[in-house]
């Protein structure tokens, strides 16, 4: 694993989630392509984005394994391990946002999560705001424990 990454589970794409929760992003390839590109604007090489597929999901996307230097796949590792040792998580609105809270990560959402609260979290509804929330995590922004105990 590198030494630097975000994390970014993807989710079950037909599950409701998805469908109904997720006004701007519609796939997984989506949800992949918009994170490496904010990631690429940072231009910050030695930080990586691990994504995991839901182990639900029959399908594998392998076409997205080797298409970006900065993208890595960990299909077998542990979710809470990728959780423990990441700066940060990405998710459309997974539990595995409220697992990350609890072990108190920094969380970027990018759908309409019922977690998504100022301070907790930092929610992007656009690939604009999505590139401003990796910046403020850059810049040092923590999530408030008193508000999440």
């Amino acid at each position: 694993m590198p030494k630097r990454y975000i994390f970014v589970p993807f989710q079950v794409p037909h599950d409701t989630q998805v469908v109904c929760y997720s006004p701007w992003l519609n796939s997984m390839e989506m949800l992949y392509s918009e994170v490496m590109n904010a990631i690429e604007k940072l231009n910050d090489p030695d930080l990586k984005v691990v994504f995991k597929e839901h182990p639900s999901w029959h399908k594998h996307y392998t076409h997205l394994y080797k298409k970006h230097p900065q993208g890595i796949f960990a299909n077998g590792n542990a979710t809470t391990d990728l959780i423990e040792n990441a700066q940060a998580v990405i998710t459309i609105n997974s539990t595995v946002g409220l697992e990350a809270l609890l072990l108190a990560k920094q969380v970027i959402t990018l759908g309409q999560a019922c977690y998504n609260i100022d301070d907790l979290v930092l929610h992007a509804n656009n690939r604009q705001k999505l590139f401003e929330r990796l910046l403020q995590l850059d810049q040092g922004w923590q999530l408030n424990l008193a508000l999440r105990d």
